[in-house]
């Protein structure tokens, strides 16, 4: 993958073509699902959109086995938001993870700053209601201090890069399963646990 990525003609970033964590959000997953309703409305089959959000599905089911595999006691799931720089959990896969993750009957909290201005809002936006409906306790299960969630994990679940995780991830104990390979250099090769890789 390391020299794939190097090819600067086809690829413009080295941040694509790598792989990473279930896609999700307010538009891609309803595009895809619009997309092949209308092709069979004209009796055409695109088998390769339709089989996108099927195959996102099963990527999160051995996301969430990989979790159970590593025994954790208490789960920290650092980023909920289905990308960086937002506070839509629309359909975010993470939010689906810490779901099955609380399902499975393991305890779980999460930190994520770009949805904490949006909990100050609690029931007035679609991404509050949206997360309130998935996981009707997860509003408290949020830990808005980052050092704080650190120390009662036995397992770090990190869905994106944010520098503030990073520090504090440098410095806690327990492992840490990175779903996005963004913290491959920030984590000692002895707690990093790739997802893929």
């Amino acid at each position: 993958m390391g020299a794939f990525v190097k090819d600067t003609k086809l690829n413009t970033s080295r941040a694509y073509l790598r792989p990473g964590f279930a896609f999700g959000g307010s538009c891609l997953p309803k595009d895809l699902r619009a997309l092949a309703f209308l092709a069979g409305r004209s009796d055409l089959r695109l088998p390769l959109l339709e089989s996108a959000i099927p195959s996102n599905q099963r990527h999160l089911a051995r996301t969430l086995d990989r979790v159970l595999s590593l025994s954790p006691k208490r789960v920290a799931v650092w980023g909920i938001s289905f990308k960086s720089d937002t506070a839509d959990v629309r359909e975010s896969p993470v939010v689906d993870l810490l779901h099955g993750i609380l399902a499975a009957g393991v305890p779980a909290q999460w930190h994520d700053p770009d949805v904490a201005g949006a909990l100050t809002r609690r029931g007035g936006s679609d991404s509050v209601a949206y997360l309130e409906e998935r996981i009707p306790h997860a509003l408290d299960l949020h830990v808005p201090n980052a050092a704080e969630l650190a120390v009662v994990a036995d397992l770090h679940v990190v869905s994106k890069f944010d520098q503030s995780f990073a520090e504090v991830l440098r410095a806690a104990k327990a492992p840490v399963l990175d779903l996005n390979g963004s913290y491959r250099d920030a984590i000692s090769a002895d707690r990093y646990v790739g997802l893929l890789w």
